[in-house]
């Protein structure tokens, strides 16, 4: 894994303390493809921690695709490194990564810091991507929305709550890049004259 690379992810981890007041969040949930950005944000909250400008580390999740989550089978089978797991058919492509190249140092961080790995299925992103459109007008594409489809799981199984601090999704890319996956999708096309866009907008808005 390129070491500069890391050392750029970490920007995303003071940006998120910046934002929300210099101080961190409860938990930070992140799509999970071959492990650098995850490991960069991880890397960067510990910058924090040593400097003394936080006093409490964030617990962190990533999230992979449930056709191809070697390290989500990993750490849920407590193993110390993941096995190359065969890619099956998903939407997903940004984070169906059979041989993540930070994915072991990932394993291993996660564990230290009592993190957690799983997977969500292409259902599960594709109705998540819509929530997310609709309810901060956020058009993030399916990978990116994965993590507001991890937050749910967690919160249905009772591991995140009103009480462990605020919850940051990591939306890592836009829906721009799959526009094929609405063509079947229930759509409802707006045609808005220019000198009317505005008011046309915020009558959008009022109707939700």
């Amino acid at each position: 894994m390129d070491p500069y690379r890391l050392e750029g992810y970490k920007v995303t981890a003071f940006e998120i303390y910046l934002q929300l007041g210099r101080r961190a969040p409860g938990t930070v949930i992140v799509p999970l493809s071959s492990g650098g950005h995850l490991l960069g944000l991880m890397r960067g909250f510990a910058d924090l921690e040593r400097e003394g400008l936080i006093a409490d580390y964030p617990r962190f999740v990533g999230v992979q695709a449930e056709p191809c989550a070697p390290l989500a089978r990993a750490f849920e089978r407590g193993l110390p490194a993941y096995e190359r797991a065969e890619a099956g058919p998903t939407i997903a492509h940004a984070i169906a990564n059979p041989t993540p190249p930070a994915g072991n140092a990932v394993l291993r961080l996660i564990r230290e810091r009592a993190g957690s790995i799983l997977s969500v299925s292409d259902a599960e992103m594709l109705a998540a991507q819509r929530e997310l459109a609709l309810a901060e007008g956020v058009f993030g594409q399916p990978e990116s929305a994965s993590t507001l489809a991890a937050l749910r799981k967690l919160g249905d199984a009772g591991r995140v709550g009103d009480g462990d601090g605020p919850v940051v999704l990591v939306v890592t890319g836009s829906g721009l890049k799959t526009l094929s996956l609405l063509v079947s999708a229930p759509v409802e096309v707006h045609r808005i004259a220019l000198d009317r866009l505005e008011a046309g907008l915020a009558g959008l808005v009022r109707r939700g």
